[in-house]
């Protein structure tokens, strides 16, 4: 008995309890981070997508609505053959064409209030996000 209770000693004065709990806050540390990490993430997928995706593409086209305005027409140079303004503003307007219709059902299918801040956080419980109206 004696001497397993030396041996015990020997092996516990050979543990570094300081760098071992240093060690566990270290792990600590990261799994509260990690945790945190996976909580945002977690949150993110609560918010309403429909209206997030609303207001990202309505941003778009606002963005298309300012490069049109910029560009004056009477000053496009037809007959330079390296002037590329009208092929560029056929693209402007072909993505208009499908935008529109799809930015106009995402507002109804969404909800969306024109408040941007409200309408993102405002969380809807899951049942309400798939059920179909009657």
């Amino acid at each position: 008995m004696a001497e397993e209770i030396a041996e015990f000693k020997e092996i516990s004065t050979d543990v570094d309890y300081k760098k071992l709990m240093e060690t566990h806050e270290e792990t600590i540390k990261k799994l509260q981070s990690k945790i945190s990490s996976l909580e945002a993430e977690n949150d993110s997928y609560k918010l309403s997508g429909r209206v997030k995706l609303f207001y990202a593409i309505n941003k778009q086209q606002n963005d298309l609505a300012d490069m049109l305005n910029s560009i004056e027409l009477k000053n496009v140079d037809l007959a330079k053959p390296t002037d590329k303004t009208v092929e560029r503003l056929k693209i402007i307007w072909s993505s208009i064409g499908i935008l529109s219709p799809i930015v106009n059902e995402l507002r109804l299918s969404a909800g969306v209030t024109g408040d941007e801040d409200k309408d993102i956080s405002a969380r809807k419980p899951f049942v309400d996000t798939i059920a179909v109206s009657r």
